[in-house]
């Protein structure tokens, strides 16, 4: 899904782009080989993930881990990139996450946007921000507001983002493989 979002979304091999969350690699095992070299980023907090993604997935789908770079670390410093981001995405990160640790997340990569640059994000959606009510979703998932994992209203992060210092609109896309809502993040 991240790669063809992506490139529905303009992505062209000599971007640089920004992978948040990249987990086990999935996404980076298509666009490490659509991207140019050393222009793929990955972020990750959860090193036994990265691990598992270098040692497993890229090897299986033929990709060399070193036509990327990868920042590990649990507080989203992204300060070793030389680079600032075309392109970034979280997918399905911020169910993962409390609303600080999406503040951080979003100010540290809203912080190494290139201008014009974009950040995408998708999320488990609720309607109301004064709903403290489970969700129960098609795919089976049932989501929660105060526990993992987290659905938030896009009133509520589109308040975070401004916080911040971004601008969040949402995003017309129904592709998401969980049916979470889209987002775009922007420099305010």
């Amino acid at each position: 899904w991240v790669y063809d979002f992506l490139r529905r979304q303009g992505l062209r091999p000599d971007h640089y782009m920004l992978d948040v969350g990249c987990g086990s690699l999935s996404a980076a095992s298509r666009l490490l080989r659509y991207m140019e070299p050393s222009h793929y980023w990955g972020f990750e907090k959860n090193v036994e993930l990265f691990i598992a993604g270098s040692q497993i997935e890229l090897p299986r789908a033929g990709v060399r881990v070193e036509l990327g770079h990868f920042i590990i670390n649990d507080d989203f410093d992204l300060s070793e990139s030389p680079h600032a981001f075309d392109l970034a995405i979280a997918s399905s990160l911020f169910r993962r996450l409390p609303l600080n640790s999406i503040a951080r997340a979003v100010a540290g990569v809203v912080r190494h946007l290139a201008p014009g640059g974009r950040f995408y994000a998708s999320w488990p959606d609720c309607a109301s921000a004064s709903s403290f009510e489970p969700i129960a979703w098609p795919n089976g998932t049932t989501t929660y507001s105060d526990r993992e994992p987290f659905h938030y209203s896009f009133a509520m992060l589109a308040a975070l983002a401004e916080v911040v210092g971004a601008r969040a609109e949402r995003v017309e896309d129904t592709t998401h493989p969980r049916g979470e809502s889209v987002m775009v993040i922007t420099r305010a």
